[in-house]
């Protein structure tokens, strides 16, 4: 965990190179640790690292490989929604709207309300042309009644805005 905590944080900030470097570090620690969560964690922090580097179609892959791995663990909510959030938001950049839209109205109510699937909502929202309905979708991201699983999603929130806003003509 530790070592994909790194991985994430480094690659957060953009340091892609040593966000891979402890991607492999945690990958080689896999060997003697092939839990689930875990391995759930490597492709979800894998997708982001490709999603940062541009190239969404690897993210999706490591998306998807993450889905596969939510069955397996017990208690799967807040880094499921992460997973999906990634996945949806990933479908949409991509320009499969239609599979995103349709990921996300087969979300049971109790998910949809975590920020991560409000910002995937205003990435699909963005990518069918409704900056409108985008900054309505991150509204409760923004103004903290949304639950969220860390700071990072907030601050994705907060850049939708900002994609939405000037979508809509507000350059300011």
């Amino acid at each position: 965990p530790a070592l994909l905590t790194l991985a994430e944080k480094t690659i957060w900030t953009g340091e892609f190179g040593e966000g891979e470097r402890w991607l492999r570090r945690a990958a080689q620690a896999l060997e003697a640790d092939d839990a689930p969560g875990i391995r759930l964690r490597l492709h979800l922090v894998s997708g982001m690292l490709h999603a940062g580097r541009g190239r969404p179609r690897e993210a999706l892959e490591e998306f998807r490989a993450a889905g596969r791995l939510q069955p397996q663990l017990a208690s799967s909510l807040p880094l499921g929604g992460q997973v999906t959030g990634w996945l949806l938001a990933t479908q949409a950049r991509l320009g499969l709207t239609g599979e995103a839209r349709a990921g996300l109205a087969a979300l049971a109510d109790d998910v949809v309300g975590a920020g991560e699937i409000r910002n995937a909502r205003a990435v699909i929202c963005l990518a069918g042309g409704d900056p409108v309905e985008a900054l309505a979708a991150v509204r409760e991201v923004l103004d903290g009644t949304a639950p969220v699983i860390g700071c990072g999603t907030v601050i994705e929130a907060q850049l939708l805005a900002g994609l939405a806003y000037r979508a809509l003509g507000d350059r300011c």
